[in-house]
């Protein structure tokens, strides 16, 4: 199944389930994802891309933990030093084994830049030879929301950590709740 499918199942599904029960702007965050987001797919990086990106993650200095990809890839963009604002973070779902929300970055508006989850195979060498960095070589997908740079900061600054803004339970769903304007949040 392709990712826009499986995201429109799992809309239906929760349409048959909650139809009356519905308090937010949208049913769920697959909703969201689908009204705000597109597909990426594997395109491999220029040669300057690849050394902008390898330079941002150097300057960053900090260790890509596993699980941790919201901070992983909201941190980098903050704080390792790109300074072109060609990285973007984006946030909805990956697809590797099974569909989860995930977050991930965008180079230059097209390439993903997934820190934390690794490929089998290495593509390449280097500190992040076994990311997907604009290519991959295993089977996955990406689908998401790109969020401006000045969200994730204000975000990141409030609650003093990195987190999913799809999933923000603690501020109690802002974006799900429509309490956000797109104006304020879309890249």
């Amino acid at each position: 199944m392709q990712m826009r499918g499986y995201l429109e199942a799992c809309v239906q599904m929760r349409g048959y389930v909650e139809a009356k029960q519905v308090t937010t702007r949208y049913l769920c965050f697959e909703d969201f994802v689908l009204k705000h987001g597109r597909e990426y797919t594997s395109a491999p990086l220029t040669s300057d891309q690849r050394k902008y990106v390898l330079a941002c993650a150097k300057r960053y200095g900090r260790p890509f933990e596993v699980k941790q990809c919201f901070y992983n890839s909201q941190l980098l963009m903050l704080f390792g030093g790109d300074n072109d604002n060609r990285l973007t973070y984006c946030e909805g779902f990956g697809w590797r084994f099974i569909p989860c929300l995930h977050g991930w970055l965008v180079l230059d508006g097209q390439h993903v830049i997934d820190t934390t989850w690794r490929m089998d195979k290495p593509m390449g060498k280097g500190p992040l030879a076994n990311r997907a960095l604009g290519a991959w070589n295993d089977e996955r997908a990406y689908f998401g929301v790109t969020f401006s740079r000045e969200y994730v900061r204000r975000y990141v600054l409030d609650r003093k950590h990195g987190g999913s803004l799809i999933d923000d339970f603690k501020g109690n769903y802002p974006l799900l709740m429509g309490d956000v304007e797109p104006e304020k949040w879309v890249a």
